[in-house]
């Protein structure tokens, strides 16, 4: 794109709508690093998600898995291998322990990269080097949306609450896969003033789109059921 063309809302509109992904199923391999206050780990992630339907995730540390994560609409379960243990609550449960106002299909999106297309109806827009700025509302949250200004690829998100916690979405590694460019690289960091700062940083090897794949999840009958804690 020209770097001098001067970006107007129907721009910005149509850049989000482009870059966000159309999909039924979304699958990827890479590694994610979890960080928290009690928490700081590396491993492999498998992630399979299937739109408005589940979210399932494999985790392995040094090809041996560890956790294995089922989430639907109505529920979530977690089953913990080396312990022989497992959660298992409703889906509004795990989101009230982050105090998180997320539907199943928002958060799906969000693991996914896509951006609410839900914007405020005026959004301003600055230039700075090499980026372009654009600050709107994002349910109902003041968010920052910065673009490159070569490309209009979304190099961040940012989104405050009333409180001034945030959430922080970071995209990078832009690759061509089909006819769209995705980011393999995706960082996502929590500012929260009860549980400080939390982060999952995915580095994707492997995604595919609309390529449908199975989903095994069983809890065996001898695992233990835990009560629900908030994970990290």
């Amino acid at each position: 794109m020209n770097p001098t063309k001067q970006y107007d809302q129907l721009d910005i509109k149509k850049a989000i709508e482009k870059r966000n992904l159309d999909y039924d199923w979304f699958t990827a391999v890479g590694k994610v690093k979890i960080s928290s206050p009690d928490l700081n780990n590396s491993a492999k992630i498998y992630l399979r998600i299937q739109r408005g339907k589940t979210i399932w995730a494999v985790i392995k540390v040094l090809g041996i898995e560890m956790a294995r994560v089922l989430m639907t609409p109505e529920k979530f379960t977690i089953i913990y291998r080396l312990e022989n243990v497992y959660e298992e609550e409703s889906f509004q449960t795990l989101l009230a322990s982050y105090d998180a106002d997320l539907s199943f299909i928002e958060l799906q999106d969000y693991l996914v990269g896509n951006i609410p297309l839900d914007l405020a109806e005026e959004l301003r827009i600055r230039e700075n080097p090499n980026e372009l700025v654009v600050q709107t509302t994002i349910k109902k949250m003041k968010s920052f949306l910065r673009f490159d200004l070569q490309n209009l690829h979304l190099n961040t998100a940012e989104l405050y609450n009333n409180k001034n916690e945030s959430v922080k979405a970071s995209f990078s590694d832009y690759r061509q896969n089909g006819e769209l460019d995705i980011p393999y690289k995706r960082l996502f960091v929590i500012n929260s003033l009860e549980y400080g700062t939390m982060s999952a940083n995915f580095k994707w090897s492997e995604i595919e789109i609309n390529q449908p794949k199975s989903i095994k999840f069983s809890v065996p009958a001898h695992y233990e059921r835990l009560k629900y804690y908030r994970p990290f």
